[in-house]
């Protein structure tokens, strides 16, 4: 019922963009991460739960310069993100399930210096100690279905979640802060057996209550500040078929 699992990965992210100002191509950033975690269940698997520990380090992450350096960038970064998650799986009853998640990310940037110390030759916190951008410091969503087989309705199913997060940084440089928020989404689905394959139908609404928040920023720095408004009340319809 309990099982217990750690893992390490050495990776190699991805070639940075563009160019330093004195020409050269920026070194490659390179990420090392490792994780323990829990996996429980209960109940005769009516109940389960994973809990995990995470801890990420990102190297030569790119820092983005200001005009008149357009198109320039300095690679001088190390950043941390590190936190728990907790995942909680049950099934109430043989039609109703919950699903309910957990995250605590303390997203941090570790070594830096300020961008134009880079291109002057001299050296300086810059934004060591901040928190890094558009990643809430808590966040987490409870999840519904219902299935209204057993009541007359074969192949239907409806479900309701929220996600939450709490204000995140704007920008690296911390200079402003965007508030949290609260999404409602729900959906209704049908599923029906056509010869040997399986259709579903399935009716999102995302964002039900029609509320306006911000959902990210471009995170660069003290001298860009633009953020982007979450989507309106969103309808979306799929069909999937299976054989």
């Amino acid at each position: 019922w309990l099982g217990i699992y750690a893992d390490y990965v050495n990776t190699f992210n991805a070639v940075n963009q563009g160019t330093t100002v004195s020409g050269g191509i920026p070194d490659p950033e390179k990420s090392h991460e490792y994780e323990i975690g829990l996996k429980g269940e209960w109940l005769n698997s009516q109940l389960s739960a994973n809990l995990a520990f995470f801890h990420l380090t990102k190297n030569n992450v790119q820092t983005p310069l200001p005009a008149p350096f357009v198109n320039k960038v300095a690679v001088t970064g190390e950043q941390r993100s590190q936190g728990i998650e907790l995942d909680l799986r049950g099934q109430l009853t043989d039609d109703w399930n919950l699903i309910a998640t957990y995250a605590y990310t303390d997203a941090l940037v570790t070594k830096d210096s300020a961008p134009l110390d880079t291109v002057i030759g001299s050296s300086g916190p810059g934004n060591a100690g901040n928190r890094l951008a558009n990643i809430p410091e808590n966040s987490g969503s409870v999840w519904t279905t219902y299935d209204f087989s057993k009541l007359g309705a074969k192949g239907f199913s409806a479900g309701t979640g929220v996600f939450l997060a709490s204000n995140r940084p704007g920008n690296i440089n911390d200079s402003f802060s965007m508030p949290g928020y609260a999404r409602l989404d729900t959906l209704l689905k049908y599923q029906h057996k056509v010869g040997l394959s399986n259709v579903t139908l399935q009716f999102n609404i995302q964002n039900l209550l029609d509320r306006e928040y911000i959902a990210s920023s471009n995170g660069f720095a003290s001298f860009i500040h633009q953020t982007t408004p979450g989507a309106p009340r969103t309808f979306l319809g799929s069909v999937k078929v299976e054989f």
